[in-house]
């Protein structure tokens, strides 16, 4: 178990922890709101002891988050029910009050509880005295944080807990107790109480995947609006990033996948890690799991725009952050329409130009003409009928809640579509529509639709594609390198792949280049490995074949319309023993991965480029409503 007071082991992992948060040390010049104390409250809690004067906004922001609040002033003669509440909050008050009230404070909170003080720090750094520590010691409590770390205050919120706090214990109790969100919750909090190692960070992850199994198995099979399908992946792929051949990782993806009726993306992880290393329960396991995918949907049937219409103009809601599913699609829409006709809030700078660093080295960076809007000149124009279609693409930010509000009142018969480019399976549109305050859109277009889940009525695939101006006009024949990889090892099970491809080809796997050095090498090499990542849909997917190159790839399990053939336009593989298999036959057979290599780059121009996926959309935006 995990005791945040000493250097412990830690899910069987041996390693010395380091602990956040002795001081703030920042200048400061305001009081906290009610709002900011409450987000110093950990997520997970569900009982409030609130001792001294409140700050405005407090006490709402701990209903909204459905907190049993009792409020007291110290000294008051009220019964207070003893070690019941999760979480108490003392002050605003001064050092001295605060040490004096800990020996009446701790018996109240439960035995995972915290203890949250209001105060101004006496010190011109803001470091915590050492009489407050050793007033710590005396009552067995440790300091688990200093809130906020930075920001122009002149009071702090000093949060402690017993030195005996074991977030594990705590997360499992809850579990227990059938609070598995709340369980997640506190296991999250460790990354704010200590610094973990890649081994430890991994070891939580299987601890959190365990959590999220068993939270699955009890849950409903509606794959598409789970709320645990997509984080569980995530966590899975955390572990096996350090731990590649941990079989109770993979074990337990399976068991999630039997849940949602996947069985056979589950056959295919356990046929990986059972071709690097064996195991008897994972090959019992795979033995009872189908191993062929369930009947997929007939082919998507993808009206492109007919242009028979004037060209529609389009406000894209976007976010601040790069992104290359919306910005590669806001890139083919300018190249059907001109940049004229595609206008973006907030004013994204990778888009013209500008911070090209900030695209983190993806293809998604641009220099289209373009001035920033004020949110009250771009409702002006939707007020004057300047747009035809507004399109929502910020499904995970949403942080302009505000301002998209006004322009959808600003303009409600306008179509209204959605645009879902994020990595996860699960459908964004239920959270996206009280974002919008809309009981419906026009059209909800998806990144990630995994076959065999029901994403409702019009929701429709839309994948990556690749921009048009990186793709080259010719290709050459001759190809000096046989495999091509590059990429970050981390989501997927890239780490088992690539070792046991480096041992079986005798080479590294872990060059890195800059963006033209990578392109150029691509186009060099006869064949491209393309591996799932966080999402299974990637950019490399689609820029090998741009680049005349052979695509290798894993098997998306997402529908994706006119996908590549096997053995025609790319070559597929579901598992670690058939990529060896058709790595090493392609290898031998040089002249079959060029003439595969020619197919995949045709259809490619044909049916994925950047302004092809743009005619894709506005072909069925086209069908749905009339400009």
């Amino acid at each position: 178990m995990l005791c945040i007071s000493s250097c412990a082991k830690v899910f069987g992992v041996l390693a010395p922890f380091t602990f956040r948060g002795s001081h703030a040390s920042r200048e400061g010049r305001r009081l906290l709101s009610g709002h900011e104390i409450a987000e110093c409250i950990p997520i997970y809690t569900s009982s409030v002891l609130l001792l001294g004067p409140q700050r405005d906004g407090l006490m709402e922001a701990l209903q909204s988050r459905r907190c049993k609040v009792v409020s007291a002033e110290m000294g008051q003669n009220v019964a207070i029910p003893q070690g019941v509440f999760d979480c108490a909050v003392f002050g605003p008050g001064q050092l001295a009050a605060c040490i004096a009230a800990l020996p009446t404070l701790l018996p109240l909170i439960s035995a995972h509880g915290t203890i949250l003080a209001v105060m101004e720090l006496p010190s011109p750094d803001k470091n915590v005295p050492p009489e407050f520590h050793q007033a710590l010691a005396r009552q067995n409590l440790l300091l688990r944080n200093v809130y906020p770390s930075e920001g122009e205050v002149s009071e702090f919120v000093l949060a402690m807990v017993r030195d005996s706090y074991d977030p594990i214990r705590h997360a499992r109790d809850l579990e227990a107790a059938g609070l598995p969100i709340r369980a997640l919750a506190v296991l999250s909090s460790i990354f704010d109480m200590i610094s973990l190692t890649d081994a430890q960070r991994a070891s939580l992850s299987l601890e959190r995947l365990r959590i999220f199994c068993g939270a699955v198995l009890s849950s409903s099979r509606d794959g598409a609006n789970s709320p645990y399908l997509s984080r569980a992946k995530k966590e899975f792929q955390i572990a096996i990033h350090t731990l590649p051949r941990c079989h109770s990782a993979y074990r337990m993806q399976a068991e999630i996948w039997r849940h949602y009726g996947r069985e056979d993306l589950g056959a295919r992880l356990l046929r990986s890690v059972c071709h690097v290393e064996s195991d008897t329960e994972t090959q019992t396991m795979l033995e009872s799991l189908q191993r062929e995918a369930p009947a997929t949907v007939p082919e998507d049937d993808v009206p492109e725009w007919t242009g028979s219409c004037r060209k529609p103009r389009i406000l894209v809601i976007t976010h601040d952050n790069s992104d290359y599913g919306m910005d590669s699609l806001y890139d083919g829409l300018c190249t059907v329409l001109g940049a004229g006709n595609v206008l973006e809030y907030p004013w994204k700078g990778t888009l013209h130009g500008q911070t090209p660093e900030a695209a983190l080295n993806y293809p998604c960076v641009f220099d289209y003409p373009g001035e920033p809007l004020s949110p009250s000149a771009i409702e002006e124009q939707l007020r004057d009928g300047r747009f035809d279609i507004i399109l929502h693409a910020d499904v995970v930010q949403c942080t302009h809640r505000d301002a998209v509000r006004r322009f959808l009142d600003a303009a409600p018969d306008i179509p209204l579509a959605v645009y879902d480019p994020w990595d996860d399976v699960d459908s964004y549109l239920p959270g996206v529509l009280r974002y919008l305050g809309r009981d419906n859109v026009a059209a909800y277009f998806k990144r990630e639709m995994l076959q065999g889940f029901d994403y409702g009525p019009n929701t429709y695939p839309l994948p990556f594609g690749y921009p048009d101006r990186l793709v080259p006009a010719k290709v050459s024949d001759q190809r000096e390198g046989s495999l091509f990889w590059a990429g970050k090892r981390l989501f997927g099970t890239r780490s088992l792949y690539l070792d046991h491809l480096a041992s079986l080809l005798g080479q590294s796997l872990e060059k890195t280049y800059s963006q033209e050095d990578y392109r150029r090498a691509i186009a060099q090499s006869r064949m491209g490995l393309s591996l799932f990542g966080y999402g299974y849909d990637t950019v490399r997917y689609w820029e090998l074949p741009a680049h005349g190159t052979m695509l290798l790839a894993e098997k998306p399990p997402i529908r994706i319309p006119h996908d590549f053939t096997e053995g025609e336009s790319a070559v597929f593989f579901e598992d670690l023993p058939e990529l060896e298999h058709k790595l090493v036959h392609y290898l031998d057979h040089p002249d079959e991965a060029d003439a595969i290599a020619r197919a995949g780059r045709n259809h490619f121009l044909r049916y994925h480029t950047g302004s092809t996926r743009a005619r894709q959309f506005l072909g069925r935006m086209e069908q749905l409503a009339t400009w």
